[in-house]
């Protein structure tokens, strides 16, 4: 059921738009045709069964409003593009979204806060993005889009109150294991801050996204 919320969101802005002006989505007013809605989401590479769940959510969702007569008589069509989980691929598809299907809203990327280049996409042309899976704290830092949104939780809160949670049970040291990218970056971030006012003693260790074997990093950790 979390998909039925991101769509209506989408869908909210939709139907303020087209009240506003049916000359924003391109279509004279009285038209009866789909408003089609951009997915970009993860199909391919290592965030694939997020972007494959995404996607069967996302199509209940669209039949689901779809089947009680779409909005203001008009269906909604899910336009999915793979972004295969890398920073070209995002871009590209995002950017065949916008200039090539015309489309005015984008639910996704999958894991947009590590492939923050489609967010300066839909920026440019005034385009409204959801992204169901990844921190909006990390894709609001350190430049704020205005049209860019997420339902993920927010990582401020959730690294802050692990630390509180670690420091209650009287753990002193805490090693953090954190993937190369800025969702990681930002969660470690605050995780220090509250872990240090709270008398942890934190080390953390860098891994590449692609990387399987930790034997190196768990040794060091180990040791320390």
């Amino acid at each position: 059921k979390l998909w039925i919320p991101i769509i209506v969101a989408v869908i909210a802005i939709v139907a303020f738009r087209m009240n506003a002006s049916q000359r924003d989505v391109g279509l004279p007013i009285g038209s009866n045709e789909p408003i089609k809605v951009g997915v970009a989401t993860a199909l391919t590479g290592f965030a694939s069964a997020w972007g494959e769940a995404e996607k069967n959510g996302l199509n209940l969702a669209a039949k689901e409003i779809n089947d009680k007569g779409g909005i203001n008589g008009r269906s909604v069509a899910l336009i999915f593009e793979d972004t295969a989980t890398n920073a070209e691929r995002t871009v590209s598809s995002v950017s065949k979204l916008i200039n090539i299907d015309q489309v005015k809203y984008i639910i996704g990327p999958t894991w947009l806060d590590s492939f923050k280049g489609a967010a300066v996409l839909a920026e440019e042309k005034g385009i409204v993005m959801i992204t169901p899976s990844s921190s909006v704290t990390a894709v609001q830092t350190p430049h704020q889009h205005a049209n860019v949104y997420a339902v993920w939780f927010k990582s401020d809160k959730e690294a802050e109150d692990l630390a509180a949670h670690i420091a209650g049970q009287g753990k002193k040291k805490v090693a953090i294991i954190m993937q190369d990218d800025s969702f990681w970056e930002d969660f470690t971030e605050y995780f220090s801050k509250k872990g240090e006012s709270l008398g942890l003693e934190i080390s953390h260790v860098t891994v590449g996204a692609d990387q399987a074997d930790f034997r190196t990093q768990l040794a060091k950790i180990k040791n320390d």
